[in-house]
């Protein structure tokens, strides 16, 4: 075995290394064969701290939703959608600039996980719903702006990981469009529908 396989492995020590595969090549590359190559160890090593692939995604899972609810915490609550939806934004794309891997399991749902992803995974979600319920959007229609915000946002890290976009024009600048265009679009039909509603 490698150098690193003569140094004492912990189940932390797996997942970060199950990290920088997920963050450097991708799910599709996240195999306990792939972990246990950067390990320096033979794959049958890893099951003394892992109980497979599921239980490592798991953690996985858990350290993405984590690292969204910290970043959504420390966000100042906005009054209007104008103003806290570019602020959300950035924040959710500095993580997938950090680690794209993480970023794009922080955008699944939690439900049907494991009891820890879906604890942590309900603490990010309701995190991102009282943001946005800040913006005076309740309801199901803080879960329509919620579930598109993570579409366009999942999309833009996509497209950006794979190197998709193919222009010298910042992608940076484009989310920042996208995201005003977004923030109007919605506002122009809450008012819409605050309309009819009170009609």
């Amino acid at each position: 075995e490698g150098v690193m396989g003569r140094r004492k492995l912990s189940r932390e020590r797996v997942v970060d290394l199950a990290q920088d595969v997920l963050d450097l090549h991708g799910l599709e590359a996240l195999t306990l064969t792939a972990v246990a190559e950067a390990a320096g160890v033979k794959k049958p090593s890893l099951y003394k701290h892992v109980g497979g692939l599921p239980d490592l995604l798991a953690a996985l899972r858990v350290r993405a939703y984590s690292r969204l609810h910290r970043l959504l915490r420390d966000l100042s609550p906005m009054d209007s959608t104008l103003e806290g939806l570019p602020e959300l934004a950035r924040a959710w794309r500095a993580l997938a600039l950090v680690h794209p891997g993480l970023f794009l399991l922080s955008t699944q749902t939690h439900l049907g996980g494991s009891p820890e992803v879906q604890t942590t995974g309900q603490l990010a979600h309701d995190c991102l719903l009282e943001h946005i319920e800040a913006w005076g959007i309740t309801g199901v229609h803080a879960l329509h702006l919620l579930r598109s915000l993570i579409a366009l946002m999942h999309g833009f890290a996509s497209l950006e990981a794979a190197s998709g976009f193919g222009s010298r024009v910042p992608v940076a600048a484009s989310l920042e469009a996208a995201i005003q265009a977004f923030g109007w679009g919605w506002s122009g039909w809450e008012k819409f529908n605050r309309r009819s509603r009170n009609a």
